[in-house]
């Protein structure tokens, strides 16, 4: 049985005090509205939320997924990888353009949907 000594109990007491304190200091930054929360006030460089997300795809889930294909389908179900991620990357692309030519089409008076 481990028992802990006195540097243990320090940085767990430390670690737990500083939780509940970042946690209470960013619940009063994130209260001031929805777009502070979700967005951070939009005040945030591109790259770090692009950094959190791909972070977030590439934790363990991703990983573990790549190897289980490969494991039932050999080297070459490492193209299921690629595959996917190509079709990430065209998703993205694609409402990219839809976005440039919704705007295109606002900056003419042309109607999107009948609701506009």
């Amino acid at each position: 049985m481990i028992t802990f000594q006195f540097l243990d109990w320090f940085w767990l007491i430390l670690f737990a005090l500083l939780m509940v304190y970042f946690g209470a200091y960013f619940y009063r930054l994130g209260k001031r509205s929805q777009s502070d929360f979700f967005l951070a006030g939009r005040g945030l460089p591109w790259w770090l939320p692009a950094s959190s997300v791909y972070a977030t795809h590439t934790a363990t889930d991703t990983p573990i997924w790549v190897a289980g294909v490969v494991y039932k389908y050999g080297l070459t179900g490492l193209w299921y990888a690629f595959f996917s991620a190509w079709c990430a990357v065209s998703a993205f692309i694609s409402t990219r353009i839809l976005v440039l030519v919704g705007r295109f089409w606002l900056f003419f008076g042309l109607a999107l949907t009948t609701l506009q």
